[in-house]
C-alpha cells in the first residue's frame, strides 16, 4: 500500500500511479493492517513475494522511492571531509579512560554473560539469530581495535573467523531461516537487514586488519543482493533503514571502482523507503498516536535516528544539491517537533513530542550519532558537528552508568525517578523501559550502545577535499597520516568539554605546509589562537573551520585554540529553561538511591532522595550572572562523566515548587513559565548531562 500523502506525490511524476489508486484504497479498505497485526504476524509464503508484492504488503515501507529509469551514475561524489583509514587515530587522555572502562564493562563481556551474543546462531548457537550478535560487533571491532587491547582483539577476531567460515554458498552471511521468522510473520528467508549491519562490521575489521577473507566475504554477500533484489525488493526493517547496506555498497566502490555496485546502489535507493516525503508530511507532529499516525516502523525512533543519514549517502551518487543538504531540512522538522536540549529526539518507542519526560531510546542516541558522522563527512557543514558533540557528551554518557555496565532503555531529559512503571508515560515501551540494568525492556540497545564511544574516535580527525588535516570533533589523541609525501602526526591534549583550551602538537617529517585546520563551534564567538607560541589569531569564523595554510609544520609545531566558554540559556517546554556552557548541557541534580530488583538480569531502580521540582532564578539577558561554574578535575583513569568524579558542576538560585508533582511515575510537565513561589531561596546543584541518572534539564523560570 502507498500512503496517501505518497500518492499525491508520485502522482504528478507518472500516470501508471493514478490506477493504483483504486487498487489500493480497494486492499487498504478490505484488509486494513492495524498495529495488531505487527504484534501478532501474518503468515504468508515468502515466493508470494515474487509474484505478487501486495502478498507481503505489512512488511513493505508504504512509500518507496520512485522508479529510476536513467542509468546509474559511474563516479561517487567525493567527500566533503573524508575520514581517515581506520588505525590512524588513537584516543588518549580521558578518551583513552571511557574506552577502556568499556572494555572493562558490559560491551568487553557480553559474549559471556548474554545468552544472546554467548549463543548466538551467527556462531553456531541457538539463541537470537538476528541483528543482536551483528549490533554488538559494529561497536566492539573499533572498540578491541581502538585500544590495542589483546582480550578484546582475541575475542573480535574469533567472530570475525565464525562469521566468515559460516557464510552461505549464496554469499549471505549469517544464519539463513527456512521460513525467516523474524518475529513479525514470516518473510523471505535472506533479510538484508542483518546482513546490512554485520556488513558495517566486516568494513571496519577490514581497514583495522586489511585481511582479504573479510574484503571478499563483502563483496560476495553485495553480489547476492545484486541479483536477489531483483526478485525479493527490501522488506520490513531492511526497507525503512536502506541507507545502511548502501553505506558498504559506496564503501566497496570507493576501494574497487566496480560499476555493479552502483546499479545496486540505484536498487537500494529505490526498494527503500521515502524519508523526504516523511519529514515533510508524514512525521507525527505530536506524540505518536496509531489513529494519527498509523505507520509504526517509519514514527519509530530508532528508524528515525538512522534515516538522518540517508540522503547524505545517496546524494553521493544522485550528486543532487537537495540530497546533500536535507538532512538539516529533516533535523529542523525533530527539533520543532519532537527535539529534546540533548540534541535528539523523544522516542519511545515512536516519537513522543517534546515534553521532557516522555523517553529517547539509547540506540537512538548511537545512532544519531552515527547519521551524524556521515552527514558531516559528505557536507562538511559544521553545525552537524556541533550537535554530534551536544549529543555524544550529553546523551550519551547520559545513557549508561559511569561503569558502562547498565543503561536504560529510554533516558528522559527531566527524569525524577527511575522504577518499573505499570501506569508509564511511554508511548509503546514496557514498564522497565527507564530502569537500569543490561537488557531492560528490549535486548537491542544491550547490543547497539556499544558502537557510540569507538565510533567518535574513528570521526574525530578528517581529511578536508582540498588537502591538509582537520580536527572536527575534540577529545585528547593522536593521530597519523601521510600528506605530500611526508609522515605527519598530531596529538591534542585537552579536557575538553569541560575546559575550553586545546594543545595541539604537529610534527612534520621532511617539514611540510599544509592546511591544518580547526573547526571554531558556533558558540565559541571569541575564539583565538596562537601559533607556536608566538603568532596569534583572532576573529576565527564560528561555525566553520579555521585553516592554517601559512606554515611550515615541522618536528615541534605548536598550535592552541582558546574557545571561551560562557554560560547560555535556551528555551524549551512551556518556556522553560536549559543551562549550557560550549557542548554541555546541565541538569538539577538529584540525589540517586539504587534499589535491586531482579539480581538475575541486573535491574536496578534508581530512587530520589533529594528534591527534584524547583524553579530557578535567572537573569534571561546575562545568563553568566546566574550561573556559577567550578572546575572538578577527575582522578586519572576514572570517568569524567560520573556523579562522584564529574568535571564540571554548577549552581542556580531557585525555590522549590510544591504544586510540580510525579504523573503517571515521572515528572508532571513543567509549570508553564514564569512560575511564583513563597518556598525559601536555595542554592541548586547543577551537573553536567552525562554525570546524572536522575536529572531536571528543563526548568521552570521563576517570576522574581
Amino acid at each position: 500500500p502507498i500512503s496517501a500523502s505518497c500518492l499525491v506525490e508520485r502522482m504528478t511524476q507518472t500516470p501508471l500511479l493514478v490506477v493504483l489508486v483504486v487498487l489500493v484504497l480497494v486492499v487498504r479498505e478490505t484488509q486494513a493492517i492495524t498495529p495488531s497485526h505487527y504484534a501478532q504476524g501474518l503468515v504468508f509464503e515468502p515466493t508470494l513475494c515474487k509474484k505478487d508484492p501486495f502478498a507481503c504488503r505489512h512488511h513493505m515501507p508504504d512509500c518507496t522511492h520512485a522508479s529510476q529509469t536513467t542509468a546509474p551514475p559511474t563516479s561517487l561524489l567525493p567527500r566533503a571531509l573524508n575520514p581517515l583509514r581506520l588505525g590512524s587515530i588513537r584516543p588518549t587522555g580521558w578518551l583513552q579512560d571511557q574506552l577502556t572502562i568499556q572494555g572493562n564493562g558490559a560491551s568487553g563481556h557480553l559474549d559471556e554473560i548474554w545468552p544472546d551474543i554467548a549463543q548466538s546462531q551467527w556462531i553456531g548457537g541457538t539463541m537470537e539469530g538476528w541483528e543482536r550478535a551483528p549490533y554488538w560487533l559494529d561497536g566492539f571491532i573499533p572498540l578491541a581495535f581502538h585500544l590495542r587491547d589483546d582480550r578484546l582483539l582475541h575475542k573480535a577476531q574469533r567472530w570475525v573467523d565464525e562469521i566468515l567460515k559460516r557464510q552461505q554458498p549464496t554469499g549471505m552471511l549469517g544464519p539463513v531461516h527456512p521460513r525467516g521468522n523474524l518475529g513479525q510473520g514470516l518473510c523471505p528467508a535472506n533479510d538484508s537487514w542483518p546482513a546490512s549491519v554485520a556488513l558495517k562490521a566486516l568494513v571496519q575489521y577490514y581497514e583495522f586488519t586489511d585481511d582479504t577473507r573479510a574484503l571478499n566475504a563483502i563483496r560476495k554477500q553485495l553480489r547476492f543482493l545484486n541479483e536477489y533484489l531483483d526478485d525479493y525488493p527490501l522488506f520490513s526493517w531492511g526497507a525503512y533503514r536502506w541507507e545502511e547496506l548502501l553505506l558498504s555498497v559506496h564503501w566497496l566502490f570507493d576501494l574497487t571502482g566496480e560499476s555493479w555496485l552502483l546499479e545496486l546502489g540505484q536498487k537500494v535507493h529505490q526498494q527503500g523507503y521515502d524519508w523526504k516525503q516523511f519529514f515533510r508530511s508524514g512525521l507525527c507532529k505530536q506524540r505518536f498516536n496509531g489513529t494519527v499516525c498509523p505507520d509504526m516502523l517509519a514514527n519509530h525512533g530508532v528508524n528515525v535516528a538512522m534515516a538522518l543519514k540517508a540522503y547524505s549517502a545517496w546524494g553521493r551518487q544522485s550528486k543532487h544539491s537537495e540530497d546533500l543538504t536535507f538532512v538539516s531540512e529533516a533535523l529542523e522538522a525533530l527539533d520543532r517537533y519532537h527535539g529534546m536540549p540533548t540534541g535528539i529526539f523523544s522516542a519511545d518507542e515512536q516519537v513522543a513530542g517534546r515534553m521532557p519526560s516522555q523517553g529517547s531510546e539509547t540506540c537512538l542516541v548511537v545512532e544519531e550519532m552515527f547519521s551524524l558522522e556521515i552527514a558531516l563527512s559528505v557536507s562538511g557543514d559544521m553545525s552537524l558537528a556541533d550537535r554530534l558533540e551536544r549529543i555524544t557528551f550529553n546523551a550519551m554518557p547520559g545513557s549508561q552508568t559511569d561503569d558502562m555496565w547498565s543503561h536504560p532503555y529510554v533516558q528522559q531529559v527531566n527524569e525524577a525517578i527511575s522504577k518499573f512503571s505499570v501506569d508509564r508515560i511511554y508511548v509503546s515501551d514496557g514498564p522497565e523501559s527507564n530502569m537500569m540494568g543490561i537488557a531492560p525492556n528490549f535486548g537491542c540497545c544491550t547490543a547497539n550502545f556499544n558502537q557510540g564511544w569507538p565510533k567518535f574516535v574513528s570521526h574525530l580527525w578528517m581529511t578536508p577535499a582540498a588537502g591538509g588535516l582537520a580536527a572536527i570533533l575534540f577529545a585528547p589523541s593522536t593521530v597519523r597520516t601521510t600528506i605530500h609525501g611526508a609522515d605527519v602526526s598530531a596529538e591534542l591534549r585537552t579536557s575538553y568539554p569541560f575546559e575550553d583550551q586545546l594543545f595541539f602538537t604537529i610534527h612534520a617529517d621532511p617539514p611540510t605546509r599544509f592546511p591544518f585546520c580547526v573547526r571554531i563551534p558556533s558558540w565559541a564567538s571569541e575564539a583565538s589562537a596562537l601559533v607556536n607560541a608566538n603568532d596569534k589569531r583572532t576573529s576565527l569564523p564560528i561555525g566553520a573551520l579555521f585553516c592554517i595554510e601559512d606554515v611550515m609544520w615541522g618536528k615541534e609545531s605548536t598550535l592552541t585554540v582558546k574557545l571561551p566558554m560562557h554560560a547560555r540559556f535556551e528555551h524549551a517546554f512551556a518556556d522553560s529553561l536549559v543551562v549550557l556552557r560550549g557542548p554541555l548541557v546541565f541538569s538539577a541534580a538529584v540525589r540517586e538511591e539504587f534499589v535491586g530488583v531482579d539480581e538475575e538480569k541486573l535491574l536496578w531502580e534508581v530512587h530520589n532522595a533529594s528534591n527534584w521540582n524547583y524553579g530557578v532564578l535567572a537573569d534571561l539577558h546575562h545568563p553568566d550572572t546566574s550561573v556559577r561554574f567550578v572546575s572538578s578535575p577527575w582522578p586519572e583513569g576514572a570517568s569524567p562523566f560520573s556523579l562522584d568524579t564529574c568535571g564540571l558542576r554548577a549552581t542556580m538560585k531557585g525555590r522549590i515548587l510544591p504544586h510540580w508533582t510525579l504523573e503517571h511515575n515521572a515528572a508532571a510537565p513543567p509549570p508553564q513559565s514564569p512560575v511564583s513561589s513563597s518556598e525559601p531561596l536555595v542554592d541548586i546543584p547543577f551537573l553536567p548531562f552525562g554525570c546524572t541518572i536522575l536529572r531536571m534539564t528543563e526548568l521552570p523560570v521563576l517570576d522574581h
